[in-house]
């Protein structure tokens, strides 16, 4: 008899137990998530605000976009020409230049540009800088886009190194037209290879590292656009005028794991065309590794950029959408 009280004491008890510990995680799955979406929603909810950072003078200021917007678009009566896209322009572009050469890698994989002097390869640029983790210094790479006559136009995790606190990276230099080493490693390259003054970027990239931001655009030191030329930029109003336009990104792999040189020292392409569409960011056809980052997305038919390129997500080519606002600001830039 006390056997038998013992076994349902027990086991009423081990019942309790189990009860109470399936309401405590429950509860704490609920407080976890709950805090995490909130914030997250609050971040993306709100107005997004256009920083501009100042490496002269370390200060950050808020770009007041509509002041911005009502002077450009006094300019634009005046002097004409689209508001919502900046024109390509090549001061090559009635000289005796060939075709550009592209030699396949493999299947289903990108293609090297061979010659990259031809536009708009010479527009297209290697990023290298440096950061410093576990008091170990490293090279890093990256692509930008020439998009003006000091404008350079990439993703803002190129810029800014989002596991060391969002510091600017060291060192930060482009080369255009980058078409690998010389015998004692210095890039072989176009025009003034060059840092930033000034850089612009959102401030919900800053708070949430999201690929839906991650774009920036840098006042470049040297007017490197004067001597090669630049992309085209555009943005589009609807997400249904994006979809299924063809598009080329242009940009400087340096994933081993594919058989790219570790210093991301030749210039590559692919892409084939947008697939899907957001308000933010846009999904492409095509194969992208690692140095891809910041590289332009540009329409086939015409060299406008209407894209950066942030990586894969699920397991898909994504790029950052040109907005109005990165119009505007590359445009007051020229």
């Amino acid at each position: 008899m006390r056997k038998q009280l013992f076994t349902k004491f027990f086991a009423v008890l081990l019942i309790s137990i189990t009860f109470s510990m399936l309401i405590m995680t429950g509860n704490v799955q609920a407080m976890t998530q709950e805090q995490t979406n909130q914030d997250l929603n609050e971040i993306l909810e709100t107005e997004e605000k256009i920083m501009m950072y100042d490496a002269k003078t370390n200060e950050t200021t808020e770009v007041d976009v509509e002041e911005l917007k009502q002077v450009l678009s006094s300019q634009t009566r005046v002097r004409g020409g689209s508001y919502d896209s900046i024109a390509p322009y090549d001061p090559y572009a009635n000289s005796n230049i060939v075709n550009n050469a592209i030699t396949p890698l493999s299947a289903n994989s990108a293609e090297r540009v061979t010659n990259t002097y031809n536009f708009p390869n010479r527009v297209t640029c290697r990023i290298k800088a440096q950061t410093t983790k576990n008091n170990v210094t490293y090279n890093v790479y990256g692509t930008c886009a020439i998009v003006g006559p000091n404008a350079g136009l990439t993703a803002a995790h190129c810029v800014f190194d989002k596991d060391n606190g969002n510091a600017a990276y060291r060192n930060w230099t482009i080369y255009p037209g980058c078409n690998g080493l010389d015998s004692n490693g210095n890039p072989i390259y176009y025009g003034t290879a060059c840092g930033w003054d000034r850089v612009y970027y959102s401030n919900k990239w800053m708070e949430t590292h999201s690929d839906q931001y991650d774009w920036a655009i840098c006042v470049l030191q040297s007017d490197v656009g004067n001597q090669l030329g630049w992309f085209g930029v555009q943005s589009y109003g609807s997400n249904s005028e994006l979809n299924n336009v063809g598009v080329k990104v242009y940009s400087y792999p340096g994933d081993t794991n594919y058989g790219f040189y570790s210093d991301a020292r030749y210039q590559y392409t692919t892409g084939e065309k947008i697939t899907s569409v957001g308000d933010r960011y846009f999904r492409y056809s095509g194969w992208t590794f690692g140095g891809f980052s910041g590289g332009p997305i540009a329409r086939t038919s015409d060299n406008y950029i209407v894209g950066v390129h942030y990586g894969l997500v699920w397991n898909t080519p994504t790029g950052v959408r040109i907005t109005q606002e990165m119009i505007d600001i590359i445009r007051s830039l020229n």
